[in-house]
């Protein structure tokens, strides 16, 4: 293998620090480790010395007004990306030597590692730092319980490079400007509660080795790690969860390098005791793939090990079907199953890399058929709050107009909400792939279209003004300024009120399903007016029905049709929910939605949206008010890890 190996492309001499390492100086892990960019000093000297003088615009841009930058312009723009970011930079020379350092605006993989201030959009007003509930699941620090038969082990909190869209961005990496990390580090001592924990669960099957990511573990940690759980009789599969394999492969073929030796001991050892062993990995996008990624799955082939890759769906980088059948069809020949494509979670300074539930939906309707059936990946949603893994297309309702999804989670009672749990758990799309052009609020952030006209005025007068305006919101008014928010208001009071009428024209004396424009996220406790009802009714948001009615108090909506829906006993039609009344052929969503451009791109049209084909309830609920992201202040975000402490605070913006 080493011959064949020899014989391949030097990819990384593109690089001119690198142009004379060797075949056998890349392939070596300790030299990937001593040559990895962990500061932001570290990325300004490596741009500076690998980009042109003159950058041009993404190629997705043809516009006229589009145009060059300078090398100092995109430093600064990644200067104040990293302030803002949630992440710190760690970048292997692996990933360095294939971004197109040529035309960088248009790169993939620069697009996933190197963030930039110009695309960040405000945060959706549902997001959590946490955004699956982990510390809530968590019975004992360091081990993540979802689900019955399944747990995550948390080892570690360093990873070989730092994603930008990092679920777990709450531990991952050393503090950045704008959150304090809870982190876990990679001692026995802190290891033993959980051992502990699993030891006397005995409906726990299945561990997940996470972090951070178990590639930043030495050799006896790993064996130390596996031993310990195949020594306890009801633990039957093992799981090993590392980017590695698509960020640093040659630690895998790097004969000096014993990880991947231990990994195969155990995956041996684990069989001949009837359990299993995998290595679960992380590719986006097929440029990630190269001569040595195939050597290192060849070898772990071979040997046996199961290896099986999960993908983010990253908007502008694998959302369209030609790249996303390619990155699947690679894989499947390095016999590295496709297991999942995951919608993005719900993470901080990230929404210009979440696409709408839509996006998924389109592309597992145009590839499933298309490539064998135990090669095509699941296609889930990990519902934020800790409802757990869900198909995509198992839905329960989707409104394409708000971007709320809501999805029902059969392991939910995990999180003790109840014999049941939480019958609904909710996905919200991103905003900027909403069809309204209402949904921004004037100076950032997100409206709410409950909103009263006076709400609206404030929010406008804080934009302009400053918090100092919430005292007096009409001081820096004037008469027209005031008539055109009562207007904007109006129109988009107005804007729901005529969904409304439509859905009332068709409603029946049936059972009420689901919410129906909610303020709350969980159903509200029964009054003494809704004893006596069904399960699901008294929910509506009418003077009767409990909660807040969505509409301003006063017009015809809020005191009429709402209160016959939630109070007078009126019901609705959970399949008429959100029908049109005169259409009913909806065309499928496109394959790609497309974010407001950032300043190096022209500002054209909000992009619009379909409605889903799918006929089940719509439901929409509360769309939020969030402020935009503001620059950090304080420190650098680039920390030495050494220096790092154990801390337990985690800062919101």
């Amino acid at each position: 293998m080493q011959q064949q190996i020899i014989n391949q492309d030097p990819y990384w001499q593109k690089i001119p620090k690198w142009r004379n390492a060797s075949v056998e100086d890349f392939l070596s892990y300790k030299w990937q480790v001593d040559n990895t960019i962990q500061t932001y000093d570290q990325l300004v000297a490596f741009m500076r010395s690998v980009l042109p003088a003159n950058i041009p615009p993404a190629s997705s841009d043809t516009s006229p007004s589009s145009a060059s930058i300078n090398q100092d312009q995109l430093i600064e723009d990644v200067n104040d990306g990293v302030q803002r970011a949630s992440m710190t930079i760690r970048l292997s020379p692996h990933v360095l030597s294939l971004i197109d350092w040529q035309q960088p605006l248009s790169d993939p993989l620069l697009r996933q590692f190197v963030p930039m201030g110009s695309r960040f959009l405000p945060d959706h007003p549902e997001l959590r730092l946490d955004s699956l509930g982990e510390t809530s699941d968590s019975p004992v620090k360091g081990l993540i319980r979802s689900y019955p038969d399944k747990a995550v082990f948390l080892a570690t909190s360093v990873c070989p490079v730092y994603c930008r869209f990092c679920t777990r961005s709450y531990t991952t990496g050393v503090d950045t400007a704008s959150v304090s990390k809870v982190r876990f580090l990679p001692i026995m001592k802190k290891w033993e509660p959980i051992f502990a924990y699993i030891e006397r669960t005995e409906t726990l099957t299945d561990i997940l080795v996470s972090g951070g990511d178990s590639y930043s573990l030495t050799d006896s940690q790993l064996l130390a790690i596996g031993r310990r759980l195949f020594a306890m009789p009801h633990i039957l599969r093992v799981r090993f969860a590392s980017k590695g394999l698509a960020v640093c492969p040659s630690r895998v073929v790097d004969p000096n390098d014993t990880w991947t030796e231990a990994l195969i001991q155990l995956s041996n050892e684990g069989r001949a005791m009837g359990k299993s062993i995998s290595l679960q990995t992380h590719f986006n996008h097929p440029t990630e793939i190269t001569w040595v990624t195939e050597a290192a799955a060849r070898r772990l082939f071979k040997a046996g090990v199961q290896v099986r890759n999960q993908t983010v769906l990253l908007n502008g980088v694998n959302s369209d079907f030609e790249t996303m059948t390619k990155l699947i069809r690679r894989l499947a020949a390095l016999n590295i199953q496709p297991y999942y494509v995951f919608q993005h979670d719900l993470v901080r300074s990230v929404e210009d890399l979440r696409t709408p539930l839509s996006t998924i939906l389109s592309l597992e309707s145009q590839i499933r058929g298309t490539i064998a059936g135990f090669m095509t990946p699941n296609f889930m949603v990990n519902l934020p709050g800790g409802g757990g893994k869900r198909l995509a297309c198992s839905y329960e309702s989707y409104d394409r107009s708000t971007g709320l999804s809501q999805f029902r989670a059969p392991n939910s009672h995990m999180r003790g909400e109840g014999e049941n749990g939480k019958e609904l758990w909710e996905y919200w799309d991103p905003y900027w792939s909403l069809e309204r052009e209402e949904a921004y609020a004037p100076g950032g952030g997100y409206l709410d279209p409950r909103n009263t006209d006076d709400e609206l005025m404030s929010r406008e007068a804080e934009a302009i003004t400053g918090p100092d305006a919430n005292a007096d919101p009409n001081a820096s008014f004037d008469a027209q300024d005031l008539d055109g928010l009562r207007l904007r208001a109006r129109n988009i009071a107005d804007l729901y009120e005529r969904e409304l009428d439509q859905l009332y024209a068709r409603m029946e004396p049936l059972n009420y399903y689901g919410k129906f424009l909610g303020s709350e996220k969980k159903s509200p406790k029964k009054s003494p007016k809704s004893e006596g009802r069904g399960k699901d009714q008294g929910r509506g948001r009418g003077d009767d029905g409990g909660g807040s009615s969505p509409y301003p108090k006063g017009s015809t909506t809020d005191k009429g049709k709402m209160a016959d829906i939630g109070g007078a006993g009126g019901q609705l039609h959970a399949a008429d929910f959100g029908k049109p009344v005169e259409n009913e052929g909806i065309p499928n969503p496109p394959p790609l939605e497309s974010p407001p451009k950032h300043r190096y791109q022209s500002q054209g049209g909000s992009p619009g949206g379909q409605s889903s084909q799918r006929t089940s309830p719509k439901s929409k609920d509360s769309t939020g008010l969030t402020s935009p992201n503001k620059k950090a202040k304080g420190r650098h975000p680039q920390q030495d890890a050494d220096n790092q402490i154990e801390l337990t605070d985690i800062k919101r913006q």
